[in-house]
C-alpha cells in the first residue's frame, strides 16, 4: 500500500455529519439510506480538509460519479476531437486529478473511446509499430473488461485511411457493433473500470459515488470484486458510496460502514447495522425468496 486516507475530520452541512471517520487501506464501502449525506462525505474528503494520510505529503485523489457521466462520442469523432485540440494523455491525467465530484451532469472522466485513443497515441510516441501498440492495448483493455463483463470483448481493426484503429464491441461472441451501440449504463461502467486501471500510476485514493448504477446483481458483485482485487494488487485505496446489496456478502461486509440518522437528529455511522436496518433487509430477503417459486418448503425463523 502506498499512500491512503487513515482518517478524516468531517463537518458536513453545519454539523449534520460531524466527527472523525477512520478508513482502512484497500476497499472501503460507505452505505446508508438516501439523505444520509454519503455523496457530500466524498466531496468533503476530496476537498482534503481534515484528512490525515498515511504519508501526509502528496496524497493524490480522483473522483468518479458514473450516474452523472455525460454521453459518449463516436470513435471517429473522438479521434478527430483529440487531434484538433491537441489533447494528450498527460493533459487528461492532470485534468482528472484536479477535478472534484461534479453534480451538474457533465463529464467526470473519459469514455471508453476517449481512453483507448488517448492511451494509444501516448504509447505510439515511442516511434515503434502502431499496429503492435493497437494489439497490445486492446488485449490489456479486454483483461479489465472481462473481469466485470466476462462475455464482452473489445475489437480493434487497423484503418489505413485514419492511421489508427477503429474499435467496436462484441458481446457473447456475436456480431461486432460500434462502441456507441452500448447502452449508457454499459458505457459508464466500462469507462469507470478502465479509467481506474489506466490511471493507477497517478492516483493513490479513488472516491467513487454509486458505481453499481445500471448493473444487475451479478454484475454488481463482479464490479465490487474488481475494485477489491484492484486495490489489493495495485496497492490503492477506494472509498465507495453504494446502495448495492452485494456489500452484505461475506467478502465485502467487513469493509463497510453505515451512515444513519441518530436520535439527536444528526447522522451517525458505524460498522454494525441497526435493528431497523436488519429488519428491512430481512423483509426484502423474504419478498425475494417468495418470488422465486421455490419447489421446496422454505421456513424463515426470526429472532432478536
Amino acid at each position: 500500500m502506498r499512500n491512503y486516507i487513515v482518517s478524516a475530520k468531517v463537518d458536513v452541512l453545519g454539523g449534520l455529519l460531524r466527527g472523525t471517520m477512520e478508513f482502512s487501506p484497500g476497499l472501503n464501502i460507505i452505505s446508508g439510506e438516501n439523505g444520509t449525506l454519503k455523496t457530500q462525505l466524498l466531496q468533503a474528503l476530496r476537498s482534503g480538509g481534515g484528512v490525515e494520510a498515511h504519508q501526509p505529503a502528496g496524497l493524490r485523489m480522483q473522483t468518479f460519479s458514473p450516474k452523472r457521466n455525460s454521453e459518449r462520442r463516436a470513435s471517429e469523432a473522438i479521434l478527430q476531437f483529440f487531434r484538433q485540440n491537441n489533447r494528450t494523455w498527460e493533459s487528461n491525467v492532470n485534468e482528472r486529478i484536479g477535478a472534484g465530484i461534479n453534480t451538474s451532469g457533465f463529464d467526470n472522466y473519459p469514455s471508453l473511446g476517449d481512453l483507448y485513443y488517448l492511451l494509444f497515441e501516448h504509447r505510439c510516441k515511442d516511434g515503434t509499430d502502431r499496429k503492435a501498440h493497437m494489439v497490445a492495448l486492446t488485449g490489456e483493455f479486454n483483461d479489465v473488461i472481462q473481469s466485470v463483463f466476462p462475455h464482452y470483448r473489445l475489437q480493434a481493426h487497423w484503418d489505413a485511411s485514419l492511421g489508427a484503429p477503429r474499435i467496436g464491441m462484441c458481446k457473447h461472441g456475436r456480431v461486432e457493433f460500434p462502441i456507441e451501440g452500448l447502452s449508457m449504463g454499459e458505457q459508464e461502467v466500462l469507462s469507470l473500470i478502465l479509467s481506474i486501471h489506466t490511471g493507477s500510476d497517478n492516483v493513490d485514493v479513488y472516491l467513487i459515488d454509486e458505481p453499481e448504477v445500471h448493473l444487475n446483481w451479478h454484475l454488481e458483485e463482479r464490479l465490487f470484486s474488481f475494485l477489491d482485487d484492484f486495490c489489493e494488487t495495485a496497492g490503492k485505496q477506494a472509498i465507495v458510496v453504494t446502495h448495492s446489496r452485494t456489500i452484505f456478502k461475506p467478502r465485502f461486509f467487513p469493509k463497510a460502514q453505515f451512515l444513519r440518522w441518530g436520535d439527536d437528529q444528526r447522522i451517525a455511522w458505524g460498522k454494525a447495522l441497526t435493528p431497523q436496518q436488519r429488519s428491512r433487509l430481512a423483509g426484502d430477503a423474504s419478498e425475494i425468496v417468495a418470488l422465486g417459486d421455490f419447489t421446496k418448503t422454505t421456513i424463515f425463523v426470526v429472532d432478536n
